[in-house]
């Protein structure tokens, strides 16, 4: 399982779902410029691209996929 949320928006609501869950939360930027590395569309889109699949082999490695 896994919770997506948006860091503009606020992380802590997400987080207490996960939390809640027993899932992995992952945070994803909207805007260009909003963390580090990300000063284009396409580079934050990539970013949010990279923290996905992060999330996911974390997941997977601890063998909490579903």
């Amino acid at each position: 399982h896994l919770v997506v949320d948006n860091l503009q928006s606020g992380t802590a609501v997400g987080k207490r779902i996960a939390e809640r869950l027993g899932a992995a939360q992952v945070i994803f930027n909207n805007f260009p410029g909003g963390v580090a590395g990300t000063d284009t569309m396409e580079r934050a889109v990539w970013e949010n691209v990279g923290r996905l699949c992060q999330t996911v082999r974390v997941e997977q490695a601890d063998g909490k996929s579903n």
